[in-house]
């Protein structure tokens, strides 16, 4: 049995005291203990040892040659009791003592170590066991348990993972590299021919690998050595390679198509529910220094990817605004515009990369797409309500180009039927189409008028205080049309009994997302109304409208954050104070406004003590969500020109029974598309051939139930697997085959296409079904008077299209509405007079 120490801590202390200090007075000061007490415990230890330790000599105790032995071991005594007691108090408060983190080689070096140094200095008892690995080697160690935390550009089956930092890779090899003296520039069968080095499953990305030569290294470094001995090609993370490429020693691929590419590493927790502190702060610093690394890169404008809006990360925000947004579609962004004209700071909150909601645009492989403005009406008129607002908001910035005359083609089981622009073209064609039905098309348009000019009176009561709000609507059916909020078949079949005529005239239903058996008249006769002028297209793509938007808000101190997801609305006293963002930061602001819809508004973003207190799932049970939609995004070899491409949108129907079609569709997914809608956003776009010369795009959509795609909803974007996969390209080759029966011209043009389903939509808009006109437009979505801009919560406000009606122009009247809404009656007059007044600078 081992004999215990005899010398407590406390006398070593007291001895190391002494040496440090320079004497018994001193040591007793820096211990905050008697001077007798010093020399008694050093006295006592020399007795327990049988030896001297200490010696005075003059006035100064100095270590005898045995002291100094004792002193070096005893320093290391104490420094372990002292780290052994820090682990305890450590772990008493909950910190793991081991936390183990997989990383992708992808994730830079310096945003590594900076997360760790920065986790040192808080957690210096907590060992990090890091294992730098490829995605694969993430996977398995996140689904074998051994790793606490992963950074991976793939989440694995089962967990879940959030974005943490974007990377761009690139194609390159030595600059004397065969594939450097091509007389052409690289394309697919050029690289086939030629070995690719790969880190393990990062082949994965690319398309070209069905070949034989090809090797795989297990680090980046060695990989990067190889390419610089002329070895092969490969793709790698740009910033991996900077230096290189700066020096000469590696030369970027000039490729056909697809030299760079785009991963997304994740930041994914083996058990989230599980993870200690320690593990949940080593997150939150590989979030910081992502954020601080994505800035350092410029990563959020990037030239190939179009983003907008300033990256969002703590400190970044100011601590207080007179109002935040959260959302940044159009309602928001027009309610952030118009208070920052009159000189508010504004923050604006979006979750996505890129602000804009259903208005942006995105990229990949060389081709860009709308994502949901597809036409606009009524911008051709610089006097029209739609355009003044855009060019207050944008003080001129967007340019609207018009389509063809021909707008818009319905085709009925093969027969055509075109609306041109122009109320009398319209009516004319109509009577020509239909020349026994020359009554009931008048009729038609004429109350088309009509019901469309009741909207201000249908909507008054969204620019009034709620009470008044509500006395209004109980009086306001003597004000409208009767028809106003009848459903649209009703409307229609007291008209005509032609089936015909009524499924070519509600032909456009697709811009609302109801049949009309069950859409509200006024809904119809909006839209209709909308288009009788023709239809115009952003200049540059739809991701210019929130492009020339931002500055204005940035104009009055405000700003857009991207990446800046709210988890809640703070609320102080009952009343909203501000945003609580994902990461716990709390954004406060004197408004609110949410722009998300009323559905994540009122179901995610309150507590549900508040929730309850609102009644709000017994108000939820009254509306329902609007459709989702599958839509195929094409990209053609190939100018418009060459390819005989029309501006004019195509909307393709099996038969004149649109509910019939729907029945049938939703019971039997193999039955014909109840609905197709074909759009030409490169032919709409007049830069379209300067910035994209040689191609062109399609889009395909039709509807999409979310329950079919319900199963995989658990998934992360991107990696559903499989058979979510296969059960995708079922409807893609499906709707190839329809584009191409209708444009057969198109068929060996045909170089890319990708399919998003409502799971895409819930992924990148949050809408929890897909739904992509927020709420339905029903005759009774009309009736709630809670539907309100104003909500029940002191200075929390709704904006968007679940408070006025769908689509562009309907989400930016809901900005209005909102705005008048915030400021009351006679300060809103100041917004009134601007939309009056306002000129564009001219030049000098």
């Amino acid at each position: 049995m081992e004999t215990p120490p005899r010398i407590s801590l406390d006398q070593w202390r007291a001895l190391l005291a002494v040496v440090d200090h320079g004497g018994y007075a001193q040591a007793a000061a820096a211990l905050d203990k008697t001077q007798s007490s010093i020399s008694y415990a050093i006295h006592k230890m020399e007795n327990l040892l049988g030896l001297k330790v200490l010696e005075v000599r003059g006035r100064k105790a100095q270590l005898t040659r045995t002291g100094q032995m004792l002193v070096r071991r005893a320093r290391n005594l104490v420094d372990e009791a002292g780290e052994l007691e820090a682990a305890a108090r450590h772990a008493a408060g909950g910190w793991e003592t081991d936390v183990r983190l997989a990383v992708d080689q992808a994730l830079p070096a310096t945003s590594l170590l900076q997360t760790l140094k920065q986790f040192a200095a808080q957690a210096p008892q907590t060992r990090v066991h890091v294992l730098e690995t490829t995605a694969q080697g993430c996977d398995h160690s996140l689904l074998h348990g051994h790793a606490d935390l992963a950074v991976s550009a793939h989440v694995p089956i089962g967990l879940l993972g959030t974005p943490l930092l974007p990377i761009q890779l690139v194609a390159v090899a030595h600059p004397e590299h065969p594939l450097h003296h091509l007389p052409h520039p690289p394309g697919h069968h050029d690289l086939r021919a030629h070995r690719q080095l790969v880190l393990h499953d990062h082949s994965r990305h690319d398309d070209a690998l069905e070949r034989q030569q090809y090797w795989t290294l297990n680090h980046t470094h060695s990989l990067i050595e190889a390419l610089r001995q002329g070895l092969g090609f490969a793709w790698l993370p740009r910033h991996a390679i900077e230096q290189q490429l700066a020096q000469g020693q590696l030369k970027a691929l000039p490729l056909r198509e697809g030299a760079e590419r785009h991963i997304t590493l994740n930041l994914i927790f083996s058990d989230p529910d599980t993870a200690g502190p320690a593990t949940r702060e080593l997150a939150r610093l590989l979030r910081l220094s992502a954020a601080q690394h994505a800035e350092s890169q410029d990563c959020e404008e990037t030239q190939d990817m179009k983003r907008i809006g300033k990256r969002y990360r703590t400190g970044r925000a100011d601590a207080h605004y007179d109002a935040i947004v959260i959302g940044s579609g159009i309602g928001g962004l027009c309610n952030a515009a118009l208070l920052a004209k009159l000189g508010q700071k504004v923050a604006v909150f979006e979750q996505h990369y890129t602000a804009g909601g259903f208005t942006h645009s995105y990229e990949r492989e060389g081709y860009e797409w709308d994502v949901g403005v597809h036409y606009v009406g009524e911008v051709h008129k610089p006097h029209s309500p739609l355009r003044r607002i855009f060019d207050v908001i944008s003080e001129g910035r967007l340019e609207w180009a018009p389509m063809d005359d021909i707008y818009d083609r319905i085709i009925v089981n093969g027969r055509s039927y075109d609306f041109p622009a122009g109320r009398d073209n319209f009516v004319a064609a109509m009577k020509g189409y239909f020349p026994d039905e020359a009554a009931a098309i008048d009729a038609y348009v004429e109350l088309v008028d009509s019901v469309a000019r009741a909207a201000r009176k249908l909507l008054a009561g969204q620019a009034m205080p709620p009470w008044l709000a509500k006395a209004y609507n109980i009086t306001r059916g003597m004000q409208i049309p009767k028809q106003t909020l009848m459903k649209t078949r009703d409307v229609l079949e007291s008209l005509t009994s032609n089936q015909e005529l009524i499924a070519v005239l509600t032909g456009q239903w697709g811009d609302y997302g109801m049949v009309p058996a069950e859409a509200t008249f006024f809904m119809h006769a909006s839209v209709v109304k909308h288009y009788f002028g023709g239809g115009s297209y952003p200049v540059g793509g739809s991701w210019k409208i929130a492009e020339a938007i931002v500055p204005t808000i940035r104009a009055a101190g405000g700003e857009v954050f991207t990446y800046a997801r709210v988890d809640g609305i703070h609320l102080e006293n009952g009343s909203a104070a501000g945003a609580r963002m994902d990461n716990g930061d709390i954004i406060r602001a004197d408004k609110i406004i949410s722009a998300t819809g009323a559905r994540i508004t009122y179901e995610k973003l309150l507590p549900e003590e508040t929730r309850s207190k609102l009644g709000v799932a017994r108000k939820m049970q009254s509306v329902k969500p609007s459709s989702a939609h599958l839509c195929l995004y094409v990209g053609l070899k190939g100018s418009a020109e060459e390819l005989d491409i029309p501006k004019t949108n195509l909307w393709i129907y099996p038969s004149a029974d649109h509910e019939g079609n729907i029945e049938r569709f939703l019971a039997d997914p193999s039955q014909d598309f109840p609905l197709l809608y074909i759009s030409f956003p490169s032919a709409k776009d007049p830069e379209w051939p300067h910035n994209y010369p040689g191609k062109s795009t399609v889009e395909v959509l039709t509807l999409g139930p979310y329950d079919w795609f319900e199963k995989w909803q658990d998934k992360t974007w991107n990696q559903r697997g499989e058979d979510y996969e296969a059960f995708k390209e079922q409807f893609s080759k499906r709707l190839l085959d329809e584009l191409f029966k209708h444009m057969p011209q198109l068929k060996p043009a045909l170089d890319y296409y990708e399919l998003s389903t409502p799971l895409s939509t819930q992924w990148f808009q949050l809408n929890d079904r897909g739904e992509i006109y927020g709420l339905d437009h029903d005759p009774e979505r009309f009736k709630q008077d809670w539907l309100h801009p104003v909500s029940p919560i002191k200075n929390l406000y709704l904006t968007g299209q679940d408070v006025v009606t769908a689509g562009v122009g309907g989400a930016l009247i809901g900005g209005l509405m909102t705005t008048g809404a915030m400021l009351g009656p006679r300060k809103f007059q100041d917004v009134m007079k601007l939309l009056k007044t306002w000129q564009p600078e001219t030049a000098n």
